[in-house]
């Protein structure tokens, strides 16, 4: 059984949002499956960066649709995943620079609460004003992922965890 489970108490009524979500939690089950690997310390560090790359992209890529749609508490919920950004940001060059400063369990926790309450409180909110609007999509789908040419070798590793997780 998986850390942390998408079912469909999670879906936001937006199948591109959804699949960022899943995407999300599969990288939560990835460091929590690193825990117990002998090798943890460079699959943390992987899974920490992918984490912190992807959650930039679901956050421009969310933040497009509401703007298309006109969400009316988008500035606020831009704050919100401005910090999550930001203490992510914090957690990956805290870990690169003392892997043992980081308490991986505790990460883990923060980020599935953090995660899940922001899904089911925040997210769901906008879900009325996207749910069938082409708009919405049209917006998100905009968002690439990634300039392939711009990686260099340690995020193209970060990059395939996320292909892997797929």
């Amino acid at each position: 059984m998986a850390f942390f489970e998408w079912d469909d108490s999670l879906s936001v009524g937006v199948p591109l949002v959804d699949a960022d979500h899943q995407v999300l939690i599969s990288l939560i089950n990835q460091l929590h499956d690193t825990l117990e690997d002998p090798e943890a310390a460079a699959t943390v560090g992987s899974v920490l960066s992918a984490l912190e790359d992807y959650t930039g992209y679901h956050f421009t890529r969310e933040e497009r649709a509401m703007e298309a749609v006109d969400y009316p508490t988008l500035p606020e919920h831009h704050e919100r995943h401005e910090k999550l950004k930001q203490q992510v940001a914090e957690i990956r060059a805290r870990y690169a620079r003392d892997p043992a400063a980081v308490d991986g369990q505790e990460v883990l926790d923060f980020l599935k609460d953090w995660l899940k309450n922001h899904i089911l409180q925040e997210d769901m909110a906008y879900r009325p004003y996207m749910e069938g609007r082409p708009e919405a999509i049209s917006a998100a789908e905009e968002v690439a992922f990634v300039d392939l040419d711009d990686l260099d070798e340690l995020e193209m590793d970060g990059l395939n965890e996320v292909n892997n997780a797929l």
